[in-house]
């Protein structure tokens, strides 16, 4: 998640593609690197971020809604944002998005870079390749368990998974070509 984040706000006028101001975010300083797990942070995140109520405006927490005995997204959102506002944070001021079911969605972009990132040719040809292992249905815009297609794409191509790849391709694919609904919900936070 750090890696995609870092490499998301460095990415050259990214306000004027998400329709919203620019940013003052520098991950070296304002990312919490939490060294929780996803669970972790849906029960303690709250406390992480209050932290920094003194010093910045706004907060967003971004955590996978898939892991074990998870309440799902809406449940995770919900609740982290009604501990955001006990803490301290005024509505609007913080925020969460539950990615579902995890980050890997977010890699899924139609795009030459996400396939070349992947060890391929032409996303078509990832596409193609996924169907034909019944992990990518032909109506789907992306694969059910993303991450499970990430993994046996890098495995096929002998590539180790690694965050790098995940960083190059937010780095190189437009941002206006993520589909998930999650990532539309961060462009709604952004341009509020």
């Amino acid at each position: 998640m750090e890696k995609v984040v870092d490499a998301f706000f460095r990415k050259a006028s990214v306000h004027v593609s998400l329709d919203c101001g620019p940013f003052d975010f520098d991950c070296r300083q304002d990312l919490i690197k939490a060294n929780q797990a996803d669970p972790g942070m849906y029960v303690r995140g709250h406390e992480l971020l209050r932290l920094f109520q003194s010093t910045h405006r706004h907060a967003l927490m971004l955590l996978d809604a898939e892991w074990s005995g998870s309440p799902g997204a809406a449940r995770i959102e919900s609740d982290v944002r009604e501990k955001l506002c006990h803490s301290g944070w005024r509505e609007g001021e913080a925020d969460v998005i539950a990615i579902d079911p995890e980050l890997e969605a977010w890699i899924w972009i139609d795009s030459i870079h996400t396939a070349q990132a992947l060890g391929h040719s032409s996303y078509e040809a990832v596409r193609q390749w996924l169907h034909e292992k019944k992990m990518w249905p032909t109506e789907s815009v992306k694969p059910p368990d993303p991450k499970a297609a990430v993994e046996s794409v890098l495995r096929e191509r002998r590539k180790p998974r690694s965050s790098a790849i995940y960083a190059k391709i937010i780095e190189q694919a437009s941002v206006q070509q993520c589909v998930d609904p999650a990532f539309a919900r961060l462009q709604k936070i952004f341009q509020r």
